[in-house]
């Protein structure tokens, strides 16, 4: 699957997904104008390396282990996913 930057996106999108994705927005709007800022600290950012080994390959890597915690474990699994380099 290629990835794409949010700007191009919407290019991609039929009719249908653009108006679910403006609804969506606009739910997040309307409530982060009724709680303030608490909504934001309801959000949960992901990145895709930890979510590719948590929920695709958890027999490689535990869901919830102390690797999770460390600082540094992100730059681990991305070398993980690296291709072998042949000679």
């Amino acid at each position: 699957m290629p990835k794409f930057c949010a700007q191009w996106v919407s290019k991609h999108l039929t009719e249908e997904q653009k108006i679910h994705r403006m609804s969506v927005s606009m739910q997040h709007v309307m409530e982060c104008h009724e709680i303030g800022n608490q909504f934001l600290s309801t959000i949960i950012a992901v990145d895709e390396i930890e979510f590719y080994h948590i929920l695709i390959q958890p027999s490689k890597v535990g869901a919830w282990n102390a690797d999770t915690l460390d600082p540094h474990y992100r730059r681990r699994m991305s070398r993980q996913l690296e291709p072998e380099k042949s000679c």
